[in-house]
């Protein structure tokens, strides 16, 4: 069964931008969380640009769009910490994020 061009679309929308060849890691996963914190937030995906190829490009070389004023400064910074092109400059782990959050300690990861 083929996949729809919508649904592969959708599918390279919160792929980080790296080389294909290398694994995903954690770093890779909170990059698509800031996707899709980013798209929640203003119903736009960051870096769509029609077609999976443009939309690859534009997450290697573009920044994300700003998000709208209402999002308080903290959010919006965490954010584009998560959206940061070098794996270095994200969040350390998932733990990292949930406490920046204001997250339970009980909720954390471990």
């Amino acid at each position: 069964m083929r996949k729809s061009s919508a649904r592969r679309s959708a599918d390279s929308a919160s792929i980080c931008p790296k080389p294909s060849r290398e694994p995903a890691t954690g770093a890779s996963d909170l990059y698509a969380l800031g996707v899709v914190a980013h798209e929640m937030l203003t119903g736009r995906r960051p870096f769509d640009k029609g077609t999976p190829v443009a939309t690859a490009l534009a997450q290697v070389h573009d920044t994300p769009p700003s998000l709208p004023p209402h999002v308080p400064r903290g959010l919006r910074a965490l954010i584009a910490q998560c959206l940061a092109k070098r794996p270095q400059d994200r969040p350390t782990s998932a733990r990292e994020l949930g406490e920046r959050l204001g997250l339970p300690e009980d909720d954390l990861p471990e």
